[in-house]
């Protein structure tokens, strides 16, 4: 199996909605961005953009206690500026990838303006593209959708 690079993935709504759905690991020791995602969907606020990364979970990183959900919120806040959003609070947070390595805050907020660049000229057929930039350890991406009436 190849090794694959930290990649990071953004999925932007051309508006912000309320109307947005989620599911979380049952895990008795969720990662950071699962602590975060809760908290945005039990809030009822708004949702605009979704910054996903590989490599790294950012679950059991070590550090003081509250510094994987401070890294996330770093991130989230520099997508917000990034793409002009109304503030970090819209942007969801996912990360997949090894337990216990923290993440490279300040590696991906330099790699935003290419990460927005490429959203903003992707496709709604890319879909494919991004299921291939979360992988991990898995061999091969992994698809699904489903319509809903309404």
């Amino acid at each position: 199996m190849k090794d694959l690079p930290m990649q990071m993935t953004l999925v932007v709504a051309e508006e912000a909605t309320e109307t947005w759905a989620a599911m979380f690991t049952k895990n008795a020791f969720p990662g950071a961005p699962v602590t975060i995602g809760k908290a945005r969907l039990s809030g009822g606020g708004p949702l605009q953009a979704i910054v996903i990364n590989n490599k790294i979970s950012n679950v059991c990183a070590g550090g003081e206690a509250g510094a994987g959900v401070a890294a996330s919120e770093r991130i989230c806040r520099g997508v917000s500026e990034s793409l002009g959003l109304t503030g970090p609070e819209v942007v969801l947070p996912c990360s997949t990838g090894i337990i216990g390595w923290s993440l490279p805050v300040e590696a991906m907020l330099k790699a935003l303006p290419d990460a927005v660049s490429s959203s903003e000229s992707s496709k709604p057929k890319d879909a494919a593209d991004a299921a291939e930039a979360i992988m991990t350890t898995d061999r091969y991406p992994k698809l699904r959708s489903r319509t809903l009436a309404g």
